[in-house]
């Protein structure tokens, strides 16, 4: 192939995404992943009651999630987002099926973090079936995951206390750069100073009853974007605005 200004062609982004959102636990953001375009479940968790979703059955092992994946590739459908829920409850089925090629009893025999090597190797082989799934299929791969309260220590500044996403430091990097959207899902928290009598003010965190999906990177929580989309509401409608602007 000639590296030329002839061979040189203009790069489009794809209309399909691929987002990793995170938040507390029943923020709401099963709920908002089910109003994207024509969504299909994979659930890890038996967490779909009340919404009116299609969804695979509950996934018990790595070998249901890579024949669920294939299916999507393989088969003729008109879904068109693929929806796992949730990545924190997917990754013991990951260090399972790890531990079962290897005959490890657990994912920290090996020692030395050679296990979690092997798990990152695991999880690329998964991020790449969805990416193919994505660019032969044109379908949106939404993966949501709960979050941890972790100590960050800072080169550059005091260490602080954030939320990251409730997986292995290695699984956490591969799935964050994999993802083009980094959405973390909160209530929106409004302070209220009251009198505490004495003098004294006490400060109180009040819900707002709205909720945010915060876009912009932040270093509080695992958040950002490729394509300059800012904070609004937890809704699909509201990321999609974005997107199409």
């Amino acid at each position: 192939m000639a590296f030329n200004l002839a061979s040189v062609s203009k790069s489009r982004r794809k209309s399909a995404i691929k987002a990793v959102i995170s938040g507390v636990s029943k923020v709401g953001k099963s709920s908002m992943a089910a109003d994207a375009p024509k969504p299909i479940f994979l659930p890890l968790e038996d967490g779909l009651a009340g919404l009116d979703v299609d969804a695979f059955p509950l996934a018990s092992s790595m070998d249901d999630v890579y024949t669920a994946i294939g299916t999507l590739i393989n088969e003729k459908h008109d879904f068109k987002t693929l929806v796992i829920d949730s990545a924190d409850w997917l990754e013991p089925l990951l260090h399972a099926y790890v531990c079962r090629q290897h005959k490890w009893e657990s994912i920290e025999t090996p020692g030395y973090g050679k296990g979690y090597m092997a798990a990152a190797t695991e999880w690329k082989t998964l991020l790449d079936g969805l990416e193919t799934l994505r660019r032969d299929c044109d379908m949106n791969i939404i993966v949501i995951c709960h979050v941890k309260q972790t100590h960050i220590e800072s080169p550059t500044a005091e260490g602080y206390d954030a939320w990251t996403l409730k997986l292995h430091t290695k699984a956490s990097a591969l799935l964050e750069e994999w993802a083009d959207i980094i959405g973390f899902a909160a209530h929106k928290i409004a302070v209220k100073k009251t009198d505490a009598g004495f003098g004294q003010k006490e400060t109180k965190a009040i819900k707002t009853g709205e909720r945010v999906l915060h876009l912009e990177a932040h270093p509080a929580y695992p958040s950002g974007n490729r394509f300059g989309l800012r904070d609004c509401a937890l809704s699909w409608d509201a990321l999609a605005s974005q997107l199409q602007a």
